[in-house]
């Protein structure tokens, strides 16, 4: 079930984050982020996760619990501390999947992000010499 929930959660954390940036133009993609595209919140994590699992444990929801169960019996308040015990326990699992997840992106584009720099930083140097090779063989 966390594989699927992280799914869900993770695409809408990036379609939140990539929201309005062209994946054609790398410095369309840096001015769109600087200018306004946002990471998630924790709230916005915690409610996405939650969500998928327990609804009535989304943020927006549980300063209504109260009214809206406070005809139930000891057995149904029972059951139903039961029921969101289970809930967290499963948010627990599904979040740490996330972060491993998240966590792993980033680090591979960091990774990324360093071999292109170095490519791009080689291409330079190469450049370089052939124009002195260049100079030298015209002398």
């Amino acid at each position: 079930m966390c594989m699927r929930l992280l799914q869900t959660v993770f695409c809408s954390t990036i379609r939140h984050v990539n929201t309005n940036i062209s994946m054609s133009d790398p410095q369309s993609q840096i001015a769109a982020q600087a200018a306004g595209a946002a990471l998630p919140t924790g709230t916005q994590i915690y409610d996405a996760i939650m969500g998928e699992i327990e609804p009535e444990l989304v943020s927006a929801v549980i300063p209504t619990l109260e009214d809206t169960y406070k005809e139930e019996t000891a057995d149904e308040h029972e059951a139903r501390m039961k029921r969101y015990e289970e809930a967290f326990s499963l948010y627990d699992r599904c979040y740490q999947a996330y972060m491993d997840k998240l966590t792993g992106e980033v680090r591979d584009r960091k990774r990324s992000a360093r071999a292109e720099s170095e490519q791009h930083e080689q291409a330079e140097r190469d450049q370089e010499a052939e124009a002195v090779l260049a100079q030298i063989a015209n002398v």
